[in-house]
């Protein structure tokens, strides 16, 4: 999801401000969250959708590409799991 479509699917125009987005996410989150009847795929296209507006924009089409990799790659992610693990067996430090 690039962020016209991400804007798209909240409702709001591109470039919005944080406050406006985050209002908008909080208007889609109650409408198709799964613990009050709504659509479970509909509400995570709603989270992911205000994940990448609220997220500054690369410019840069290698360094998108890389943050795509690092945030969807299977292993990196495996990895993101082990460490979460690891943490909380160990505890806080």
């Amino acid at each position: 999801m690039n962020r016209a479509e991400a804007a798209r699917e909240l409702g709001v125009p591109m470039g919005a401000p944080e406050p406006l987005v985050e209002q908008a996410f909080r208007h889609a989150a109650r409408a198709r969250h799964p613990d009050v009847g709504g659509d479970p795929v509909a509400f995570r296209r709603a989270t992911e959708a205000r994940s990448i507006l609220l997220r500054p924009g690369s410019s840069d089409p290698v360094v998108r590409a890389v943050e795509v990799v690092v945030r969807y790659h299977p292993v990196f992610r495996l990895v993101e799991a082990l460490v979460r693990a690891v943490d909380r067996r160990i505890g806080p430090r």
